[in-house]
């Protein structure tokens, strides 16, 4: 499925700003320990080249979940919504997309305190997205920390914004 240009349809949320630190983080690690590894010439307790691989194994995946927790989020092009997990991704083309709703995030079958924003396919399956609202500080219960958190306001902006942007695909379509 061939895609224009994907676009973020919500502001970075805390956990996408902590998740570009750990990049930087990752990043200028592996430029600092390059360096040194190149002008160095310490003696090595262990295998230079099994110690290299270990160093920069453990740096690629640091620095590429942390790329992936900055990009976690929802983004649309004018034919799909593409949902970004840390894990996973998924695209949804809008003519599958029957409704968009908030409802309690789930967390293993449990209801959260935060609300996450769903979309409800037209075979009925209900896809839950990461980006949640905010929760009051006193609220108990369970909280998913994955995923932009949204005060209320870019919450129901990032609501409207999708639901207008399924509006004017569906009125394209054929």
């Amino acid at each position: 499925m061939g895609m224009a240009s994907w676009r973020r349809v919500h502001p970075l949320g805390a956990s996408s700003s902590i998740g570009l630190v750990f990049v930087v983080i990752g990043v200028g690690l592996t430029t600092v320990m390059t360096l040194r590894f190149v002008t160095g010439s310490g003696n090595w307790v262990v295998n230079p080249v099994l110690g290299i691989l270990a160093f920069y194994g453990f740096l690629s995946l640091w620095t590429g979940f942390a790329w992936r927790m900055y990009r976690t989020g929802i983004y649309v092009s004018d034919k799909a919504v593409r949902i970004v997990h840390p894990w996973r991704n998924r695209v949804v083309a809008w003519s599958d997309v029957a409704q968009i709703s908030s409802q309690p995030a789930m967390l293993g079958g449990w209801a959260t305190v935060r609300v996450a924003i769903f979309l409800r396919l037209t075979n009925g399956t209900k896809v839950e997205t990461p980006v949640q609202r905010h929760a009051s500080r006193f609220a108990g219960g369970l909280r998913k920390n994955i995923g932009p958190v949204l005060s209320q306001a870019d919450f129901d902006a990032t609501l409207s914004l999708l639901r207008a942007t399924r509006e004017r695909a569906s009125s394209l379509r054929p």
